[in-house]
């Protein structure tokens, strides 16, 4: 849960500054050009991620999300089920 709100965080951060990134990093003379630029830039980067860190964070992160909102009775076999799925 931890990870996921510091996610949103990150995201409404770079959203606020990118037009400030966009206009230092892309200038023109088109206002909207610079900020479309900076948000293809904040895509490419977390696809780069995603492929360097690899499945595993997102795989663990959802894992936890599921064991954490689960009923109490239920933990053991939301806890199983993403493994069985993946190992298939």
């Amino acid at each position: 849960m931890f990870g996921n709100v510091i996610e949103r965080y990150d995201f409404a951060v770079y959203g606020y500054f990118a037009p400030i990134i966009g206009q230092h990093f892309f200038p023109s003379d088109d206002p909207t050009a610079p900020t479309i630029a900076a948000s293809g830039l904040l895509v490419l980067m977390r696809l780069l991620q995603g492929l360097s860190v690899g499945g595993e964070g997102e795989c663990t992160t959802s894992i936890v999300f599921l064991v954490e909102t689960c009923p109490q009775k239920r933990h053991g076999v939301f806890l199983a089920e993403p493994f069985v799925i993946v190992r298939r």
